[in-house]
């Protein structure tokens, strides 16, 4: 789940539920702060756990709990395999760094 897709699914479940921040924080347990930060797409990754209790908390099916939980974790999988790939690639641009002054210097 893209941080867009989060922004929008709790922006629409808010307004479709009639509930306010304060409110789904209330029924959820998730803090207010982290409802907003979805809220604003602020959050690239979330938590699975807080998104299931959103999801459970806006009166969806388990069905649909799931799939959402299914959706952060592989998003979360896949933010950690990029942020790995990026620093292989940095530790690589690092060692020909230092290999080309060693040689050149």
């Amino acid at each position: 789940m893209t941080h867009l897709m989060l922004s929008r699914y709790v922006r629409d479940g808010l307004a479709q539920n009639g509930m306010s921040y304060r409110e789904l924080s209330a029924r959820s347990g998730v803090p207010i702060s982290t409802i907003s930060a979805y809220a604003r797409g602020q959050v690239e990754s979330p938590d699975a756990d807080n998104l299931a209790r959103i999801a459970q908390a806006f009166g969806d099916s388990p069905d649909a709990v799931a799939q959402l939980r299914a959706q952060a974790e592989t998003q979360a999988e896949e933010d950690a395999r990029i942020a790995a790939e990026a620093s292989d690639k940095e530790l690589v641009e690092r060692s020909a760094s230092t290999l080309r002054e060693t040689f050149d210097g």
